[in-house]
């Protein structure tokens, strides 16, 4: 099992960040994953028994969110080429499982320049019941998952809302607390 989970985000507004340090979420989210997606599938898919490729996204993969564009493009990107390597090796020896958490108990946030409020922070969910759903949906097959309830409500809302208003709702969950 591969679990790609190397990455990171940074908070803030698209022009007000220097351009290298988006350079470096890009490379890391996205071109970092796509390699490693690409040397290690080869050689779990041609060597040894049924092997899993777990990728990690975020529910930002979900809609475009503002003071965060950046990091949720990157996500996006990582959902839909782990979903669409899924069916392109569907049924072989190599599965691939596209994980795409929301706030959990982490790091994360600190890492990212992140100021939570409360209750920001009362709906986060905790690192070893995000790993539990996630380990559970790649050995059942999943090819995506959401993990947290609330999680997946949010996901499921966004297919049903126009995109200017899961945009503006992500952009007063994500704005910076001054």
């Amino acid at each position: 099992m591969v679990i790609n989970k190397a990455g990171f985000g940074h908070q803030g507004e698209f022009l007000a960040v220097e351009w290298a340090r988006w350079n470096d979420l890009i490379g890391l989210n996205m071109l970092a994953l796509t390699d490693l997606s690409y040397r290690l599938g080869r050689h779990l898919r041609d060597h040894g028994e049924r092997s899993y490729l777990v990728n990690i996204a975020s529910i930002g993969a979900y809609q475009p969110v503002p003071n965060f564009a950046v990091y949720a493009a990157s996500k996006a990107s990582v959902r839909d080429f782990s979903e669409a390597i899924a069916f392109e090796l569907g049924g072989g020896k190599l599965s691939v499982t596209c994980v795409c958490p929301g706030a959990t108990r982490t790091e994360f946030a600190d890492a990212a320049g992140m100021k939570l409020n409360a209750m920001a922070d009362a709906a986060m969910q905790s690192s070893e019941s995000c790993v539990r759903e996630a380990l559970s949906a790649t050995f059942a097959g999943r090819r995506l998952v959401v993990t947290g309830a609330l999680n997946k409500v949010i996901t499921f809302l966004t297919r049903f809302s126009p995109r200017w208003l899961s945009a503006r709702l992500a952009e007063r969950s994500m704005r910076p607390l001054s």
